[in-house]
C-alpha cells in the first residue's frame, strides 16, 4: 500500500506539471488568435539595421581634418511571431526596429535615430532623425498612400546608385529639404542640409547648413573604431 501511494504521488506531480504546460500552451494560442493581422520584417528589411551594432563608434571627417563622432547607444527591434507579450491586447502587430545614436560635433552632442517599421500592409517605413532633419520614407507601390505621405516630411523610398568619395554604392537614400523637415530653429548652427544613408554601410556623408558665423562643412565616413579601442575612445570621447 505504501508503494502504491508513492507511485500515485509521483504520477500526480508528474501530470500536474504536464497540465500546467498544456494550460500555458492553450493560453498562448488563445492570445495569438486575438491578433487578426501580423506584419513582420523580411530578411531584406532587416538588412537596413545590419551596418551597426550597439557599442559601435564611427568617425566622420571634413576637408580640414576635423572629426565628428557617431556613437551607437542602443539597438532594439521586435519581429516576433509571438508578439502578444508586448502587444497589450491589440488586434494587429507591426514589427519595428531602431538604432539609437548620438552625434558629437564641435563638443556638442545630440541624439539621432534611425528606425524601420511595418505598422500595416502599406510597406516598409524608414524613419530618420539626424542633426535637426527628420524624414520618413516608405517603400510602397500604393499610389494613394504615396500621395498621402508627400503631404508631410515624408517621401516614397528611392534607392540611388552612384560613386561617393571614390566608392560605388547602389543602395543609398538622399535626404534633403525635398523629402524632410528641419525641426530645429533656423539659426541653429548645427542644422543638417542633407545626409546620405546606405542600406549596406549606414551613414555615409552629410553637410551642415551655412550660417553667418560658420560655413557648413561636409563630413564623410572615415572609419569604424574597434569596440575596445581605448586610445580612440580617449581622443574622441565616450
Amino acid at each position: 500500500m505504501y508503494y502504491i501511494r508513492k507511485v500515485m504521488k509521483v504520477l500526480f506531480y508528474k501530470f500536474h506539471w504536464i497540465n500546467l504546460i498544456l494550460c500555458a500552451v492553450v493560453t498562448m494560442l488563445l492570445l495569438v488568435s486575438c491578433i487578426d493581422e501580423m506584419y513582420n520584417f523580411s530578411d531584406k528589411d532587416l538588412e537596413w539595421l545590419a551596418p551597426y551594432e550597439k557599442g559601435d563608434t564611427i568617425l566622420f571627417c571634413n576637408n580640414n581634418n576635423h572629426f565628428d563622432t557617431l556613437f551607437v547607444k542602443d539597438y532594439d527591434y521586435d519581429n516576433s511571431y509571438w508578439p502578444f507579450i508586448r502587444n497589450e491586447g491589440a488586434s494587429s502587430f507591426g514589427a519595428y526596429g531602431r538604432l539609437k545614436l548620438r552625434l558629437r560635433h564641435n563638443g556638442v552632442e545630440q541624439n539621432t535615430d534611425f528606425g524601420i517599421a511595418k505598422p500595416n500592409n502599406s510597406g516598409l517605413e524608414l524613419s530618420f532623425e539626424f542633426s535637426g532633419r527628420s524624414s520618413i520614407q516608405v517603400l510602397s507601390q500604393n499610389k494613394s498612400l504615396c500621395d498621402y505621405y508627400k503631404q508631410y516630411y515624408c517621401g516614397v523610398l528611392k534607392l540611388y546608385k552612384g560613386r561617393i568619395d571614390g566608392v560605388d554604392y547602389n543602395d543609398f537614400v538622399f535626404i534633403d529639404e525635398r523629402n524632410s523637415k528641419l525641426y530645429h530653429y533656423p539659426d541653429y548652427v548645427y542644422n543638417c542640409e542633407y545626409f546620405i544613408w546606405s542600406k549596406s554601410m549606414g551613414l555615409l556623408k552629410y553637410k551642415y547648413i551655412d550660417t553667418d558665423d560658420e560655413k557648413g562643412m561636409t563630413y564623410t565616413f572615415y572609419k569604424k573604431l574597434p569596440k575596445k579601442c581605448y586610445f580612440w575612445s580617449f581622443l574622441f570621447g565616450e
